[in-house]
């Protein structure tokens, strides 16, 4: 059985399994999965939503998807968004209609790398991590190689993931 197939069945079923991922390919599985999967809120924390994954047409059109059955889309990366990454192309044509607020937020990213608590960093610096709704998550244990771990259903992880996104979400607009 292939790893798509694999992480299709661990969502379907909702299962609490942690499963590993890492390197590019599996990043997107395992994103697009979550945009499948999530219904009302997803939550990226990203480098800089880089064209080697946010290019990818399956993933792009599931959170098209996600934005056009009215989920919301919130995103904060550590640096300034790549600009010739489809994904950052399609949220800024959302941002430019009247409705933006309801479907996805504006991408902010800092100055500096912003202070984050030590199970949110690797080495010392910010992971990259996305939640679907209140119980998916996708996080980063080395956000160069993309090893990850992904779990289809558990809300503690995903809820401090949520927290810590909308404190830091908060603080950056402020």
């Amino acid at each position: 059985m292939n790893y798509k197939t694999v992480v299709e069945r661990l969502a379907e079923s909702k299962s609490d399994e942690v499963i590993f991922n890492h390197g590019n390919d599996n990043c997107i599985v395992t994103l697009t999965q979550l945009a499948k999967s999530s219904k009302k809120e997803i939550r990226l924390y990203t480098g800089s939503l880089a064209p080697e994954i946010c290019n990818n047409d399956e993933y792009v059109k599931a959170i098209e998807g996600f934005i056009n059955s009215g989920g919301k889309l919130m995103i904060m990366t550590e640096h300034e968004p790549d600009e010739k990454s489809r994904l950052y192309k399609l949220i800024r044509s959302y941002l430019g209609r009247e409705s933006n607020e309801e479907e996805v937020s504006e991408i902010t990213y800092p100055k500096l790398i912003p202070m984050v608590p030590k199970w949110v960093q690797y080495k010392g610096k910010p992971i990259h991590f996305a939640t679907g709704d209140n119980s998916i998550f996708r996080i980063e244990t080395d956000p160069v190689k993309r090893y990850a771990r992904v779990c289809f259903n558990n809300e503690e992880i995903t809820g401090k993931l949520i927290e810590y996104f909308d404190t830091e979400l908060k603080r950056r607009t402020a």
